[in-house]
């Protein structure tokens, strides 16, 4: 009767038993709960909350009952799947999972007198829920578990599976298989990848002849900053954040993106949202009053455009403060790392046993852990445009000396109550780059 947070107030309290119903409804077995965590977090209007009687409601109302939560899956008739979890004073705990019709009729099975005004609430959010997930960077998780199975069936598609979840689990750009991994996609999420993985913009190159100082190693680097900035837009609106951004009546937004040009004056972009890929994407460089008036952010030449630079960390977020003791390292993710990503490891340590690299990677998650207590900015900070969330990286050394360059990088992540070793990434120029995104200056002196 395991339990698993699935956000800071919000408790599945028998995992074992909704995981044993989520694959008898969705067909898959051996769902990584991981995954829904990380569905719930990181994908737009994954929670619902209702009263007695499903009326619709924000998630402070006093009359707050239930809390349904979108796993991602759907049932064999195309539904979706939803946990539903009580309201306990704020904190939600349960583990019944059904789709609407299901878990509306155990509603009214317990409100006998609310019974006609849910089935008619259960009719409206199925409309509802439709409208509300339009735009998510995954649309949903039976997608990505049909192509899992569909690998594991035919083992010629392996190759595909490596790049499509590449982009899935470690948020990099699709490399040289993109023209056979995209035959498997749909259209929308061919388009929303081409996206990713286009070649920079006459924007990005604008912008790249203007900067004081570029500390990325390729211009795919500043490219991908650019880009990454719109894809956090949405959130600071969301938290209403207003410090960060403008809008305009047509909801484009404009954002000090950090950048500096060689006058040191703030460079400020504006952003529409794209409908098809349900981010914002860069429009055009802004510098003049003229430009903010005809767009519509502000109002007349009184007026000032004085924005914070965009952040990409949450309240609380700094500085990352863990020990060993808040981590759960799992087989199941060591396995992940050692044999699911071995490619990635240097091929003069590809032959080293399961156990031997096991310990190196205990070793420096042990030391880079004791390391960032002594120095707040050891482990470095990277922005997942696919969950909207902070992973943290630091050095794994294998043959190397740790006062070398590492061989590559470990990947941490927040996963409910405790951090998770997520991936390994190779120290290449792109992780670099990566990890440029989030200290820009960091490199000065």
């Amino acid at each position: 009767m395991g339990e698993v947070n699935i956000d800071r107030n919000i408790v599945i309290d028998n995992l074992e038993e909704m995981l044993k119903i989520l694959e008898k409804e969705s067909g898959f077995s051996d769902i990584d709960i991981n995954d829904i965590v990380e569905f719930v977090q990181g994908e737009k209007s994954t929670k619902f909350y209702f009263d007695d009687a499903m009326n619709g409601k924000d998630e402070k109302s006093r009359d707050v009952r239930y809390l349904w939560l979108d796993t991602g899956f759907e049932d064999s008739k195309g539904y979706p799947l939803f946990i539903s979890v009580l309201n306990h004073s704020g904190y939600f705990s349960g583990h019944f999972i059904g789709n609407s019709y299901y878990l509306s009729k155990r509603i009214y099975q317990y409100y006998p007198e609310n019974e006609r005004t849910v089935i008619e609430n259960e009719k409206a959010f199925k409309e509802k829920y439709k409208r509300k997930i339009e735009g998510r960077a995954v649309k949903n998780l039976t997608e990505k578990y049909k192509n899992k199975e569909a690998v594991n069936a035919n083992p010629t598609k392996a190759k595909v599976s490596n790049s499509l979840g590449k982009f899935f689990a470690d948020d990099d750009a699709l490399g040289a298989d993109y023209d056979d991994a995209k035959k498997t996609l749909s259209k929308d999420e061919r388009a929303f990848r081409s996206y990713w993985t286009s070649e920079p913009s006459d924007l990005t190159k604008d912008i790249a002849n203007m900067l004081m100082i570029n500390n990325w190693k390729s211009i795919n680097g500043l490219d991908r900053y650019i880009k990454i900035v719109g894809a956090r837009i949405a959130q600071l609106i969301e938290q209403k954040k207003t410090d960060y951004y403008l809008l305009n009546n047509i909801k484009s937004a404009v954002v000090n993106t950090g950048l500096l040009d060689k006058f040191g004056s703030d460079i400020y972009l504006i952003y529409r949202m794209n409908l098809s890929y349900g981010i914002y994407v860069p429009h055009k460089f802004v510098d003049s009053k003229r430009e903010y008036i005809y767009d519509g952010f502000i109002k007349d030449k009184s007026e000032n455009v004085s924005l914070l630079p965009i952040t990409f960390f949450n309240d609380g977020e700094i500085p990352f403060r863990a020990t060993i003791d808040d981590f759960d390292i799992t087989p199941r993710a060591l396995y992940h790392i050692i044999e699911e990503r071995k490619h990635r490891f240097p091929e003069n340590v590809r032959e080293m046993s399961d156990s031997a690299l096991a310990t190196k990677i205990n070793n420096a998650l042990d030391l880079g852990l004791k390391m960032q207590l002594r120095d707040s900015s050891f482990a470095k900070p990277s922005y997942s445009t696919l969950t909207g969330t902070i992973s943290w990286m630091i050095p794994l050394h294998i043959n190397r000396e740790f006062t070398e360059e590492p061989e590559l990088v470990l990947v941490l992540r927040k996963a409910g109550e405790f951090y998770e070793i997520k991936t390994i990434l190779p120290y290449d120029d792109e992780t670099k780059d990566k990890l440029t995104d989030l200290s820009l200056y960091g490199r000065l002196w």
